[in-house]
């Protein structure tokens, strides 16, 4: 089982990710596909919450945590 790696810049917009104007290289997926931003994150930092948890609880089972393996630019929105 594993986290998720996002990132999400503090200044992020839909505008800005269609005209490239985000720090970062590729603009291949808008977070809204997901839903509204402010719900992806919180809903993707509650699982990354959970998976340590349930990790913790049970070291038999293979855990990778991606979320600390990403870059991170400028900071993101949490």
């Amino acid at each position: 089982m594993s986290t998720f790696a996002f990132y999400v810049p503090r200044d992020y917009s839909y505008f800005k990710f269609r005209t490239h104007q985000l720090d970062y290289g590729e603009h291949t997926f808008y977070i809204e596909v997901w839903g509204k931003p402010e719900h992806v994150i919180l809903g993707t930092l509650t699982h990354n919450a959970v998976m340590r948890k349930l990790a913790a609880k049970h070291p038999e089972i293979m855990f990778l945590d991606e979320y600390p393996r990403i870059p991170t630019g400028k900071g993101i929105l949490q």
